[in-house]
């Protein structure tokens, strides 16, 4: 998935690709329980324990793109090129768009009509995973006034209260009023700023950034196990008996925040002296986006055209250890030629300006 500032980058950081790189692992992997039945099922026994572990585990994704959002244009100022960076990103949305649409239409064969489909790219339905990509606009057209609010926060100790606040209302009491005791909600704490949770991890990526926080990995790792384990286990001590779709995890849960943190402060800084390593890494990191976006195609294909698994209790966990590795390769070759084309036709539009602009020299030679 694109990460502002991140989209066809020529300076590669082999940490920052690999995080790129589990993030849009983990976005198929959650999809794949999303499509599979995997929510509607009753929690119960080892095999949904597992499954809800891996759940909790992939559900924190799109946190990491947002998080190295964070990190990657912290420096970014308010300026014409700034903006103009947006375009190769609504580019490879409207390419994917039209390809979705034409495979929903005669393909799927869906029951919906052409003009819907066509307005479906401008609300983002089109591709029903285009929520983050209208999400990501809005945070591009706000990051050089988010850097500027951060900026001018004067101390680090300011900085750091800054973040407490809000986690606090972005995600900590959000989720305190999600908890549920004998079939009523908690609304003890407010819970109306939950949405900022973006801008939460936009300036945690900041402050990874400008601080260089590091965390032993050894200890880190042990943190992100103990936390995964926390989580499914409450999950499943709550949930026993009935559906995960009882309790919607939306992307501001404690828990996937914190996992999210911890997994992005593990692999940031990691280097590699393998060039197979870091070649396959860095392809998968800089198709990302088109993974996400084109992935649903692959999704729909065998989840639900050909209901693989659907509903089978016992096949889940085969459904999202065989499904999941399958959709993640067939989408990203299929975004290495979607990001060769939009890349070839912003080369070629290219030179059509650079002759222009000769072509305009040679008209008027004393400009």
């Amino acid at each position: 998935m694109m990460t502002i500032g991140g989209f066809w980058m020529k300076k590669r950081v082999f940490g920052l690709d690999l995080v790129r790189f589990l993030a849009i692992i983990l976005v198929v992997m959650v999809h794949s329980f999303l499509h599979s039945g995997f929510n509607d099922a009753s929690v119960d026994g080892l095999e949904m324990y597992l499954l809800l572990f891996c759940r909790c585990l992939s559900h924190c994704g799109v946190l990491l793109f947002i998080l190295l959002t964070g990190y990657l244009n912290c420096e970014k100022k308010l300026d014409k090129k700034y903006f103009f960076s947006i375009i190769p990103v609504l580019t490879t949305y409207l390419v994917v768009s039209i390809i979705t649409a034409i495979t929903r239409k005669f393909i799927f064969h869906d029951n919906v009509n052409v003009f819907h489909l066509v307005g479906g790219i401008f609300n983002f339905s089109t591709i029903p995973y285009g929520w983050y990509v209208e999400m990501y606009i809005g945070l591009f057209f706000f990051i050089p006034f988010l850097n500027i609010l951060y900026k001018n926060i004067p101390t680090k100790k300011d900085k750091q209260t800054f973040l407490i606040i809000l986690f606090l209302f972005s995600s900590f009491f959000p989720t305190l009023t999600k908890a549920f005791i004998a079939g009523h909600s908690l609304n003890l704490f407010p819970d109306y700023w939950n949405m900022l949770y973006p801008f939460l991890l936009y300036f945690m990526g900041c402050y990874i950034k400008e601080y260089q926080i590091t965390i032993p990995k050894v200890l880190n790792f042990i943190l992100i196990i103990l936390i995964l384990f926390l989580n499914s286990f409450l999950l499943y001590f709550y949930l026993h008996g009935s559906s995960i779709s009882t309790l919607l995890l939306s992307e501001n849960y404690i828990f996937s925040i914190i996992q999210a943190i911890l997994i992005f402060l593990f692999c940031y800084n990691i280097k590699t002296y393998s060039k197979t390593l870091y070649y396959s890494v860095r392809f998968f990191s800089k198709v990302s986006f088109s993974i996400y976006l084109i992935s649903y195609c692959f999704d729909e294909f065998f989840y639900n055209h050909l209901h693989l698994f659907y509903g089978q209790t016992h096949h889940y966990l085969l459904c999202t250890f065989l499904l999941t590795p399958i959709v993640f390769l067939l989408s990203s070759f299929a975004a290495g030629i979607i990001d060769y084309f939009v890349k070839s036709l912003f080369q070629f539009f290219s030179k059509l300006v650079d002759v222009r602009r000769k072509i305009t020299k040679e008209r008027h030679p004393y400009d």
